[in-house]
């Protein structure tokens, strides 16, 4: 299971009775880059005989395996290709207690990106698309968008690997499972976000440092802007710059396991 022992009664019961029957319970990740040091508080690595991660682990009872929604690379990098957003909603109310923006946070968040996309300059807003990637949640994110720019900021893009397959380079605001997902592609990835709603695990620390040296994280929109300015007629020149391979081998290293 990934998330059926949250929210599946049916399963909890089901899965219950089975171990009881002498099964194990294997839980694996179901998503992620960067692990949130909060979340459900090692309630998984007690209850389960072990816990599948998709990268470096952290705590006793965890095995770290390939991720099983990692395989997706491209090719060719379409260098004519568009500046993708993939952003960040949640519900207006939260629902548990975790290191990651919820309730009224998410507002900051959007204005985050709201600043970006101001501080822009005209050619690149104008090839630039934003999409939620897993749910537009209850801020009206996507309307909000809307009225603050045009209906045309919002990709037409209809999964994650049309995106990237499409993409010149991905921006991601948040470091969770769309963040994997870019920086595993090839696609040159740039995430923006707000660094303190998003408390994670100290194993990530010297990463997350390595990465803003390497203009691959960014705290700061406007400085983030520039950086897409610098970068936008030829972003693989920065991308396989011999500080940012590096700082990709980093994340690759503590976050991601292909082999």
């Amino acid at each position: 299971t990934a998330n059926a022992h949250f929210g599946g009664e049916l399963f909890k019961v089901w899965a219950a009775e089975q171990i009881m029957r002498g099964s194990r319970l294997v839980i694996s990740a179901h998503g992620g880059a960067f692990y949130p040091k909060f979340s459900v508080f090692n309630h998984q690595e007690k209850i389960g005989d072990v816990r599948i991660v998709w990268g470096k682990q952290w705590l006793d009872g965890q095995k770290r395996l390939p991720p099983n929604k990692l395989s997706f690379k491209v090719n060719k990098i379409k260098i004519d290709g568009e500046v993708s957003i993939v952003a960040y909603d949640h519900w207006r109310y939260t629902s548990r207690c975790v290191s990651s923006p919820r309730s009224s946070l998410v507002l900051d968040c959007h204005d985050q990106l709201n600043q970006l996309l101001l501080s822009l300059p005209n050619l690149i807003f104008q090839n630039t698309k934003v999409r939620f990637k897993v749910f537009n949640g209850t801020h009206d994110a996507i309307q909000r968008l809307k009225d603050d720019f045009s209906n045309e900021i919002i990709s037409k893009r209809t999964s994650m690997n049309d995106l990237l397959t499409n993409s010149r380079i991905v921006i991601c605001t948040y470091p969770q499972t769309a963040f994997s997902e870019a920086m595993f592609s090839g696609v040159p990835t740039v995430m923006l976000y707000i660094q303190e709603y998003w408390e994670v695990e100290s194993i990530y620390d010297e990463l997350i440092e390595a990465l803003k040296m390497a203009n691959i994280i960014h705290t700061d929109p406007s400085k983030a802007a520039n950086h897409i300015q610098d970068i936008y007629h030829d972003p693989l020149r920065w991308w396989n710059s011999d500080e940012v391979i590096k700082a990709r081998k980093k994340f690759h290293d503590i976050c991601l396991t292909e082999s």
